[in-house]
């Protein structure tokens, strides 16, 4: 929070709200919501597919039109793909190209919309808009937890994600918020 913050007062002149205009220099802010997005999932996997040949995976080989399903979730959470990945660390995608930048889709540590040709046609749109409000209720918020207990990210079994125990917060205006805020 405190980094997201001075980042956000650095970039963004005060007495005004952050806009969608301003998002290119908020890097962190966009490291925290992919962060988030590694950890808590908003889908548990894709639909199933089927393959048009023989298909091999770890020494098992399906025959062709045979349905498979996969979860994302296997692959962005700690220990997937061989790799350790503990912990909220927004910080691991610091200098990384944004998705899509380059040859083909090769990160495997951030795929909540999918991968490849399948991926979200929605998911630019959707990141932006959830970064937008993210960054205002930063800048705009003092928030604090209800309770003392470690947040539970685990989901309830769904196509989506929702949460099996509500997160609840507190919140109140920053005094340097108050007049912008009053303008809206």
């Amino acid at each position: 929070m405190k980094k997201a913050r001075t980042e956000i007062g650095r970039n963004i002149e005060p007495g005004r709200i952050l806009q969608e205009s301003d998002l290119p220099k908020l890097p962190y802010l966009h490291n925290i919501l992919k962060e988030t997005l590694r950890l808590v999932l908003p889908m548990q996997g894709l639909p199933p597919r089927a393959s048009s040949a023989d298909c091999t995976i770890k020494a098992t080989t399906s025959p062709p039109v045979q349905c498979s399903s996969s979860t994302l979730g296997d692959a962005a959470r700690p220990g997937a793909l061989g790799r350790s990945r503990p912990g909220f660390k927004p910080e691991r995608f610091t200098g990384e190209k944004e998705e899509g930048e380059g040859e083909g889709f090769t990160n495997f540590k951030y795929i909540p919309f999918g991968a490849g040709r399948r991926r979200c046609p929605a998911e630019q749109l959707g990141f932006r808009m959830v970064t937008t409000v993210v960054g205002v209720l930063v800048q705009c918020f003092d928030w604090e937890p209800m309770s003392e207990e470690e947040v539970d990210i685990k989901g309830l079994q769904s196509l989506t994600v929702p949460k099996g125990k509500h997160v609840m917060a507190k919140y109140n205006v920053r005094e340097c918020m108050v007049d912008a805020l009053s303008r809206l």
